[in-house]
């Protein structure tokens, strides 16, 4: 019942020695402050032994919640309903089984609380009676994801003191089906929260690496939550970004990571170093400790140990891909020697190295993309919403295409040789460029440029300002809106370029029509030209702005002179000068520099793994500038249909070709490339063994000190054929 002191006014210590059976729950001695008045303090006490614990929910403790325990062995069942309503005397939600017989134990909550959900139903051995077990119940809320976004400093993949919340940044929330279903944004403690979940659907929460505000040219992932299932993985989903920019002593692989074409979430992405005789394909990779996630759109951005003169090269590889097996391992130098310099006083300083490398995805299961030996080919349709023939991030799948007669995406059973594949679009639309695939097998699987589709019925097209010269639209150019596009034919037209730079110009008749466009003032004027219409058709108009000079900075694969469409930009920033007029850092690989006189002008890079270039802005101010890493011999070969030694989007790649330079010889891959490193400055003949009926003319691979070598293979029918007729004479 208690007991009363009278004492002066001052600080005491409280010791209660508890009665048998019963253990005092808090710690001994209790401090109590006595004052003027009266002072209470009550004691909490427990029966002594037994399985106690307390219900934790997302918000703290949940009291008043019903607690069972089942006796494992005999299903004997006993109830208690967890502490509420303390006030600092007692623990709140505290619950305890007490004078239970040895035995092992299950908890669980009979009654979860609405929007709740019971992480786990925890076994107890209870061996020893009068032992005391302490075990907590955690609840996880059910219909809500919440995480925290922070800069990981120091690239270890979790929290540290000190490490500041990121704000800025874009979270994505993916479902199980690869779509985004809610974005937010962070608050200023970095903290994000996603609502209205369902139960028994898995969600992915991620960030977009290139359009957050704040995202810089190199930011990498390097802690990511994963796919959740809500209420059964604990409710924070933090996520880690890694700032880039320059000034760091990591190597950055970039990329996307794909299957069928469209990019995958949430794929962890690692490395290993490439080993001589085994090269990427190794049984038992020792992986690398720096790793990264795939973003909403597929694209990721890897930090890797900057080694200097090593001599090694990194597998990347996408680490444990549920659902889907890699392709193949791309390979990238692990050396930065071609980004350094001498100070003064002959110290080395090195710069990071920026190397774009894609993976592709198979479903488990499906069939491999080889090196040799196979015969399959794996392809993608999309709808070209812009009409440049390449697979930009917001244009989505087109379900219903044919290839061969094969809906499915792979076609197996090919024999090597020749092979033309009837290309069927769905209702409503059209093949963007003819409605057959050409393509040769050579013992090795092959995977097609994506095929773009573009709707029928409808002359569709778009007028961009090209800041590269190349003539296609690309990421980082706009559409030029306001425009007058006009048609002269079998009947006349006229339309208005929205914002976007679109028009559309519905129920045309076939046939041919001349086109004339007004350009704003600002862009060189646009000869008239021809184009004929059947069943609709598509209409690309590249503006050249004036008094600009402009250009892009991409991996070069084919050595072809403009930029491909699976050719990334370098989005390492770097420094390009203009004598006479200045010079500007690179962002997302792209340079402008406005209000220049006219005249010619060179181009010049400070990266040596790019030629300066000469433009001149009375006939074209905007350059495409390839690069190559020093040490790198590196090429494409593919079926050049139309014989003008440049790679077209929908021209097909050339698989199984062994090539072989400077005593090394390899065997191009799925999209037909192939690539050599630690190769040393010099000349070197390139030679490959293309399938009897094709030919290439093939250049020499000039290797600099600072820059390497690509070598286009533009396969072509050559050399005719020697028919032999038999004769026999009648008699």
């Amino acid at each position: 019942n208690g007991a009363a002191f009278v004492l002066a006014a001052g600080s005491y210590s409280l010791n209660v020695v508890a009665p048998a059976g019963y253990e005092i729950s808090p710690a001994l001695p209790i401090n109590v402050v006595v004052g003027s008045g009266t002072t209470t303090r009550k004691v909490a006490a427990r029966v002594a032994g037994g399985i106690n614990g307390a219900v934790i929910g997302p918000d703290g403790a949940m009291g008043g919640t019903t607690v069972r325990l089942t006796n494992v062995a005999t299903n004997q069942t006993y109830d208690t309903v967890a502490a509420t309503g303390c006030a600092g005397w007692c623990s709140d939600a505290f619950y305890q089984f007490g004078n239970l017989p040895s035995g092992q134990y299950r908890l669980s909550i009979p009654t979860l609380p609405p929007g709740h959900i019971l992480a786990s139903e925890p076994v107890v051995n209870y061996t020893t009676a009068g032992q005391s077990i302490q075990q907590n119940l955690t609840l996880n809320p059910l219909g809500h994801l919440s995480g925290l976004v922070y800069l990981d400093g120091n690239l270890n993949g979790q929290r540290d003191s000190g490490e500041a919340a990121a704000t800025g940044y874009v979270v994505s929330l993916l479902n199980d089906g690869g779509l985004p279903i809610q974005t937010t944004t962070p608050d200023a403690n970095g903290v994000y929260l996603f609502t209205n979940l369902s139960a028994g659907v898995r969600y992915l929460a991620t960030v977009d690496l290139y359009i957050s505000q704040a995202a810089s040219l190199s930011d990498s992932l390097t802690e990511a939550p994963g796919w959740f299932l809500p209420g059964t993985q604990p409710a924070l989903a933090n996520i880690g970004i890694l700032q880039g920019g320059t000034d760091h002593n990591y190597n950055t692989v970039y990329g996307r990571i794909s299957s069928g074409g469209a990019g995958v979430a949430g794929i962890r992405i690692g490395y290993f170093h490439w080993v001589q005789g085994q090269g990427c394909q190794q049984s038992a990779p020792i992986w690398q400790n720096l790793e990264t996630t795939s973003d909403i759109n597929g694209d990721y951005k890897l930090f890797t140990h900057m080694l200097p003169g090593n001599g090694y090269a990194y597998c990347i590889t996408a680490r444990e891909p549920q659902g889907y097996q890699q392709s193949y391992n791309p390979a990238t130098p692990a050396t930065g020697s071609n980004f350094s310099y001498l100070t003064t006083g002959g110290a080395v300083i090195y710069y990071p190295g920026y190397w774009g490398r894609d993976i592709t995805l198979l479903p488990a299961g499906g069939n491999m993309q080889l090196l040799s030996g196979g015969t399959a080919v794996s392809w993608s349709a999309f709808r070209d919403d812009n009409l440049n023939g390449a697979w930009d991030d917001d244009e989505p799948a087109l379900p219903g295409v044919s290839v061969g007669g094969n809906t499915s995406g792979v076609i197996t059973g090919l024999g090597d040789g020749a092979q033309a594949l009837a290309v069927v679009a769905p209702a409503g639309y059209a093949p963007l460029h003819g409605n057959t695939v050409s393509l040769w097998l050579n013992g090795a699987d092959v995977t097609l440029p994506p095929l773009p589709f573009r709707f029928a019925g409808a002359l569709r097209g778009q007028l961009f300002a090209d800041e590269d010269g190349d003539g296609w639209l690309r990421r980082g150019e706009t559409g030029v809106a306001g425009l007058a596009v006009s048609l002269s034919g079998p009947t006349s037209a006229s339309a208005v370029t929205d914002g976007h730079g679109r028009f559309s110009l519905p129920n045309l008749p076939d046939g041919n029509y001349t086109v004339t466009v007004t350009p704003p003032a600002g862009y060189a004027a646009v000869p008239q030209q021809t184009i004929t219409l059947n069943n609709g058709g598509a209409l690309v108009v590249a503006l050249r702005p004036l008094g600009q000079l402009s250009g892009a900075i991409y991996d070069d694969w084919d050595g072809d002179g403009r930029r491909g469409a699976d050719e990334p930009l370098i989005t390492m920033p770097i420094t390009v000068t203009v004598a006479g007029v200045g010079g500007q850092r690179t962002a997302l690989g792209a340079f402008r520099i406005w209000d220049v006189a006219n005249g010619a002008y060179t181009i010049t890079p400070w990266w040596p793994a790019v030629n300066p270039e000469a433009a001149n802005l009375a006939t074209n101010g905007a350059v495409g500038l390839p690069a190559v890493p020093a040490g790198t011999v590196r090429g494409a070969a593919w079926l050049d249909e139309n014989g003008d030694g440049i790679r077209q989007p929908w021209e097909s790649p050339l698989a199984g070709i062994p090539v072989t330079v400077a005593g090394q010889t390899g065997v191009t891959d799925g999209n037909g490339r192939f690539a050599f490193y630690g190769i040393a400055p010099g000349t070197y003949g390139v030679t490959a063994v293309l399938p009897n009926g094709l030919t290439a003319q093939i250049g020499p691979a000039i290797v600099s000190a600072g820059r390497g070598a690509v070598v286009g293979v533009a396969a072509v029918l050559g050399g005719g054929f020697r028919v032999y007729l038999p004769v026999v004479e009648r008699p």
